[in-house]
């Protein structure tokens, strides 16, 4: 749909230093696979959104896939926003 597409792919555009994601050893150009163990291709972007909403404290478990096609599996634990995204993804 318009208002809610379904996804084919979710790459990490860019990772702040210091913060959940970077201690985590997520990289730009990784792949998020799978969110809280729901796949990411075919399903729609609002239900992702939904999935990785945590509120400080929560945990958030993701499963990536690097360039080399290593996959691996962080738990991230939100923070209270800074101004800055700890992590910012780019849909395709």
């Amino acid at each position: 749909g318009v208002f809610s597409p379904t996804l084919k792919s979710v790459f990490v555009h860019s990772v702040q230093p210091g913060m959940p994601a970077a201690i985590a050893g997520m990289v730009a150009g990784d792949s998020i696979v799978e969110v809280e163990g729901a796949k990411v291709a075919g399903s729609k972007a609002s239900a992702m959104a939904d999935r990785m909403k945590k509120r400080p404290g929560e945990a958030l478990v993701l499963k990536l896939l690097r360039a080399s096609g290593d996959s691996y599996v962080v738990t991230l634990t939100a923070v209270a926003s800074t101004g800055m995204a700890p992590a910012n993804a780019a849909a395709r």
